[in-house]
């Protein structure tokens, strides 16, 4: 799964996360999901 240009602007630490999907859930959704 790629890294939505959304979750790059608002959370630049989402990249370097070991697993962005996983982590994503503890952060705020993106509304585009």
């Amino acid at each position: 799964m790629t890294t939505h240009p959304y979750v790059l602007k608002y959370y630049p630490e989402a990249r370097q996360a070991p697993s962005y999907p996983d982590n994503r859930a503890m952060l705020r959704p993106p509304p585009i999901m």
